[in-house]
């Protein structure tokens, strides 16, 4: 009970104040992993403002092994295999060839992969980051910056009740995802390498039909997809495409996603009779994008607020959470005073990473030259594209 009574009730170990050492914008892996790290390194006046319950489906349930070693680094490895989430052995792909490939993870120095239950790991980090005194908001908006002064901000948040609190904070972490609430009030918008769309729907697993636990993708002419079975016998699929190839086949409608779906070939045969989804289908944008100002005095973004990477490399959470411990590591520094170059050295680490991502991106893509006429692949030819 001790879980659930920290998420549905805002349960905090800290002592109620309307002024916080860090205010953090945001409650997903970026935002928690931030809190977590925050607080085990002495900063222990944290709020995490969450607009959500933890309780919406969500995509993005891939976890590469190498993401096990940032666990371990945020003291929480032991508790998250408590959690009944799925290991994953590899992956398998129809890409660049008509041929299946495979990953093996058996052979990787950081261990298996992990398909997640999603809702279910953001109320697990939330949970950690309120145990370890951090103190979390559900169903509240950060509504406005009221005041700015050289010593923090003064905020505006509004809970469901439509009640507005001012918050002081010395320090403001953007973890608010792509849109980036509080940076975008701060500086240019983002450049935008990438627009994807990724259509996603959940589809039950009836008992007689073995999927395998291998993450799964296959490239087609309009785009790819995308496979992982999910704890509680469910798959996610999902279709990564252009936007005009979702209008001109209204592919929101779920009978013409489900058409094109039952033409992958990487899809069990067994399963593709039973092809029913358990809710709608899910559009949601897949920018691969970044903050040309991602930090300044007193503030800066994380995860997809910072920079956004296109789920082929499935780094999404990954990101969010190493983001969120070098932030930590950032805030700290900048709070006791201890290196007055510690946001031009976060921002480094940003572009860094983005230009480790945007190679990987574009070693991903140039692999597939099936189709030449196609305009989805060939506007994946040009790497140095930026979109307005």
């Amino acid at each position: 009970m001790e879980r659930k009574d920290y998420i549905e009730t805002g349960m905090k170990k800290t002592k109620h104040s309307e002024n916080y050492e860090v205010v953090i914008i945001g409650g997903g892996p970026a935002g928690t992993a931030t809190a977590i790290q925050l607080v085990r390194l002495g900063i222990q006046s944290v709020l995490i403002v969450e607009k959500g319950s933890y309780s919406d489906s969500k995509i993005g349930e891939s976890l590469p092994p190498n993401t096990n070693v940032l666990l371990r680094q945020l003291g929480i490895w032991h508790a998250f295999k408590l959690e009944g989430h799925l290991q994953v052995g590899g992956s398998c792909s129809i890409w660049g060839s008509a041929e299946s490939g495979y990953n093996d993870y058996f052979i990787n120095p950081h261990g298996l992969g992990w398909h997640l239950d999603r809702n279910k790991f953001e109320r697990f980090l939330a949970n950690q980051a309120c145990k370890l005194g951090a103190e979390l908001r559900t169903k509240t908006l950060f509504e406005s910056i009221v005041s700015e002064t050289n010593t923090g901000f003064c905020l505006e948040i509004q809970n469901e009740k439509k009640e507005t609190t001012k918050i002081q904070a010395r320090f403001v972490v953007d973890a608010s995802g792509a849109h980036a609430i509080f940076a975008r009030k701060r500086g240019p918008s983002k450049n935008i390498l990438d627009r994807l769309i990724f259509l996603s729907g959940f589809i039950e697993i009836p008992n007689a039909v073995n999927f395998s636990s291998l993450t799964m993708l296959e490239a087609v002419e309009y785009g790819w997809w995308y496979f992982a079975v999910l704890p509680g016998k469910r798959v996610i699929a999902a279709l990564a495409t252009d936007p005009e190839v979702v209008n001109k086949y209204e592919l929101t409608k779920p009978e013409h996603w489900l058409a094109l779906l039952r033409e992958t070939k990487v899809l069990p045969l067994q399963l593709k009779p039973h092809l029913n989804l358990c809710e709608k289908i899910i559009a949601s944008p897949a920018l691969s994008s970044s903050l040309p100002q991602p930090c300044g005095p007193n503030w800066l973004a994380v995860g997809d607020a910072a920079s956004s990477y296109d789920p082929i490399c499935s780094l999404g959470i990954h990101k969010g959470l190493l983001t969120g411990m070098e932030a930590a590591k950032t805030i700290t520094e900048i709070l006791n005073n201890s290196n007055e170059n510690a946001l031009k050295n976060y921002h480094d680490f940003l572009e860094t990473d983005f230009k480790k991502y945007k190679k990987s991106r574009d070693y991903f893509y140039g692999l597939e030259n099936r189709w030449a006429h196609s305009p989805f692949w060939n506007r994946r030819k040009n790497p140095n594209h930026i979109l307005s």
